[in-house]
């Protein structure tokens, strides 16, 4: 994690004060910077850091504003920093003329007595660097500024003791991935030759590929061509060339060759994340101690420029630009030729003045000053637009969910996914597909509500959700870069399926005599569709389509009756099932009493004729006071057949004589019915 202390020393700094009692008043030349209120009037100190040696969008992980107390009054005061919202020239700053600032205080301090106060600026300094707002620099007032609050004085700029001027200490990381900035990366070392045809330049430390490289050659003759390379060369003043290319895979050190034998004075340099060469260009010198390369304005925020400079002169350095961070200052050993290369990171700045672009030779000499303009790659995350489904949506069984909408993304040739969870859930894949930069991406995926859950298809991607509580559905897209949008959020609440709804209540019947008859009815709150289960003793008697509300009658037939052990508890259960499968059940029990016997065959004996006349005899014990009653016909295939009663005929142990002689169905078969009841 890099620390940067921005200076007067290594940076652009600009500072002032103003004072309400000489409103046209300017201190920009002052030494000190006054804050506060004395017993004739306030002041306020301006002061802006330019953050040439900050990367564009790094990650600030700390930023302390250092200011020097170098005088103060009674009482103690309360400073306040906030952020200046207009641009300003600190040679114009009057109590009058002030810049505009956000009531918004970034950070206060009290203080008592002389001391080196810091004030935590960080999230006003990540807002700059990120490029949230411009950086118009920090305003610093007292937090009352009536007459007589109190006031003291901090060392400026120009202070005449190097300690105590402001300062600025950044703590910054480059991100690892999602970088919007050109980045650094190294140099290899220096190579040098007095009369050579080539010359081999070693890669720099740390490049990769992707990597821009960029070779500063200073030779005797104009260089020959390298293929792969780009050749940029100016035959004037200080003869230089400069070729740059991007990194490959498996790159070796590039050996550059000459038409005939010359000096020749080289070394590479490495920068990452570039989109492109915005624009190369120099200015030559004759026998001068300041040089400077073109002006150039740039189209876009956030380039990196890089200053080039080849000097005519054995052992002359040159000090860069303020704000510049030097990468090397090479000078020849055996000949009169020197190397220079600076570094300044734009931010929202797209030009510079030649005195901004400036830097000072150790002596007079002949020399070029290339400007070379470097714009980043800038990986936009992918921003979606979601068209349903609409917010706090209610889901009831069987409901679908459907996630429809558009993905964007600037980028040309991203791979973009649109994802999705459920609260705090998994996330899932809604899509993927390659950006053209321009056209929207649709995207669609459809939920089903089932069961408490819900379901992709035929695979649950939530547990068990929980009824009549918000959920929310966050959807977001991300690209193949590391870049991530926003989230987009849609809250839904989840109806768990009611059963259909039985009448009446569980029950008891008690001990039963005769089969019973039970009526009840069937209701579905939602109105789905159900079906209907009698039974009896787990045994399906009936299963049917249920009608809503309609009245039902569950009836045990005679044959299934008599066929229910007697004096144990029988179970009637009624169930009622949605096409959901949520169920209800009716319970209802009994017990059958046996006080007599019915007995009846259930098939006809046939005859071949008229059957006249029939002997039964019972193999039983039958209690003296019980009713026998014995009922035989021969005539069973007719639809009402006749019967006759032979009771006394068995009981005698005689044949029973037919009294029937008809049979309208033209066929003859015998049947009996038997009845054994308690007497009275």
């Amino acid at each position: 994690m890099p620390v940067i202390t921005l200076s007067p020393t290594n940076s652009v700094l600009k500072d002032t004060f103003a004072y309400a009692v000489n409103p046209a008043g300017n201190y920009a030349t002052d030494g000190s910077l006054y804050v506060g209120a004395d017993n004739s009037g306030a002041y306020r100190s301006f002061l802006k850091f330019d953050f040439g040696l900050i990367p564009n969008n790094a990650i600030i992980n700390s930023a302390t504003l250092t200011l020097v107390q170098t005088g103060s009054s009674i009482p103690a005061i309360t400073v306040e920093v906030h952020k200046i919202t207009g641009d300003w020239v600190d040679t114009s700053v009057t109590w009058n003329a002030q810049p505009s600032f956000d009531s918004a205080i970034v950070a206060s301090l009290y203080h008592s007595g002389s001391s080196t106060r810091q004030f935590d600026v960080k999230s006003l300094v990540q807002d700059w660097v990120n490029g949230v707002a411009p950086n118009y620099g920090f305003l610093l007032k007292g937090l009352s500024e009536a007459l007589n609050a109190g006031f003291l004085t901090y060392g400026s700029a120009n202070n005449g003791t190097v300690s105590n001027r402001p300062s600025l200490v950044i703590d910054y990381t480059i991100p690892t991935t999602g970088k919007k900035q050109v980045e650094y990366v190294g140099i290899g070392g220096a190579v040098e030759g007095s009369s050579v045809t080539s010359i081999q330049v070693p890669l720099p430390t740390g490049a990769s590929a992707g990597d821009l490289l960029v070779v500063q050659l200073t030779p005797g003759a104009q260089p020959n061509e390298l293929a792969g390379w780009t050749k940029y060369y100016v035959s004037s003043g200080s003869v230089t060339s400069v070729f740059y290319k991007f990194m490959t895979a498996g790159e070796v050190a590039p050996t550059f060759t000459f038409p005939t034998a010359s000096f020749a004075l080289a070394r590479m340099s490495a920068f990452r994340n570039v989109k492109s060469v915005l624009s190369l260009n120099s200015t030559v010198f004759t026998s001068v101690t300041s040089i400077y390369p073109p002006q150039y304005t740039a189209s876009l925020d956030d380039t990196m420029f890089v200053i080039l400079n080849s000097i005519n002169s054995n052992g002359t350095a040159a000090t860069p630009p303020l704000g510049y961070q030097e990468i090397y200052d090479f000078p020849a050993g055996s000949f009169s030729r020197a190397l220079q290369a600076s570094y300044h990171y734009m931010h929202a700045n797209r030009t510079q003045t030649t005195a901004e672009m400036t830097s000072t030779l150790g002596a007079a000499a002949t020399s070029t000053s290339s400007l070379m303009v470097l714009e980043p790659k800038t990986n936009n995350p992918p921003t979606i637009t979601l068209s349903s489904p609409a917010d706090n949506q209610v889901l009831v069984e069987g409901n679908t969910y459907q996630i429809t909408g558009t993905a964007t993304d600037t980028n040309n040739g991203d791979v973009v996914t649109v994802k999705f969870k459920i609260d705090n859930g998994t996330s899932y894949n809604i899509t993927a597909a390659v950006s053209d930069g321009t056209t929207p991406l649709n995207f669609s995926k459809t939920l089903t509500y089932l069961n408490n859950r819900l379901y992709d298809g035929e695979t649950a991607i939530t547990p068990i959700l929980d009824d009549q509580v918000t959920h929310t559905l966050t959807v977001w897209a991300e690209d193949d870069k590391a870049g991530k949008g926003p989230d987009t959020t849609r809250n839904f609440t989840v109806l768990y399926n009611q059963p259909p709804q039985i009448s009446g209540t569980d029950r008891d019947l008690g001990t039963l005599t005769t089969p019973p008859s039970i009526q009840y009815d069937v209701t579905d709150a939602e109105g789905y569709s159900f079906t209907i289960t009698e039974a009896v003793d787990g045994n399906t008697i009936r299963a049917f389509p249920g009608v809503d509300g309609q009245q039902e009658t569950l009836t045990i037939s005679n044959d299934l009756w008599i066929t229910l052990q007697p004096d144990v508890e029988h179970k009637i259960t009624i169930t009622a099932t949605d096409q959901y499968n949520a169920t209800s059940t009716r319970t209802i029990t009994f017990k059958r009493a046996v006080d007599g016997i019915e007995l009846a065959t259930t098939s006809i004996l046939p005859a071949d004729a008229q059957p006249t006349r029939i002997i039964l005899s019972l193999n039983a014990t039958i209690p003296e006071s019980a009713n026998l009653n014995v009922q035989v016909c021969n005539n069973a295939h007719d639809p009402s057949p006749t019967w006759e009663d032979m009771t006394q005929s068995v009981i005698n142990g005689r044949p029973y004589v037919f009294t029937n002689t008809t049979s309208t169905s033209g066929q003859w078969g015998i049947q009996f019915k038997i009845s054994i009841l308690p007497g009275a």
